[in-house]
């Protein structure tokens, strides 16, 4: 069989070429950029054991990669939580899909018996304890 043909699409570009995200990040290296060169003030940084004079600008920058850091972790840390919940879902779905499957067709899963009153396992409407007698 054939496939019927299809004409190629042309490739059409739109805008000046600029891509937005290369804006921005030169939006947001020259603002760092005017914070570096306003707060170059030393100040003194004490922390346990530590006693620092580093540049006003140092420390807002230390401080913003502090938090970063921890908020990968944190983020790291979530999202294995939720695919290994994700995983054990998936488990669950295909092992009761399994078990139906196998009910539907008739087999027993193991361990389990068939479960009949005593009157029908006995015979039709006669009590149990009278079918020998």
């Amino acid at each position: 069989m054939t496939q019927p043909h299809r004409p190629e699409r042309e490739v059409e570009y739109r805008g000046t070429g600029i891509y937005v995200s290369l804006a921005v990040i030169l939006i947001l290296v020259v603002a760092l950029l005017v914070l570096a060169l306003q707060n170059t003030d030393s100040v003194e940084f004490e922390f346990l054991w530590w006693d620092l004079e580093v540049p006003l600008f140092g420390l807002m920058l230390g401080g913003g990669l502090v938090a970063v850091v921890l908020d990968e972790l944190i983020g790291l840390a979530w999202r294995r939580n939720r695919r290994r919940r994700l995983a054990e879902r998936r488990e669950l779905k295909r092992l009761r899909r399994d078990a139906t499957s196998e009910r539907s067709v008739g087999e027993m899963p193991a361990g389990e018996e068939s479960f009949e009153p005593a009157e029908q396992a006995a015979g039709e409407g006669e009590p149990a304890a009278r079918k020998g007698s």
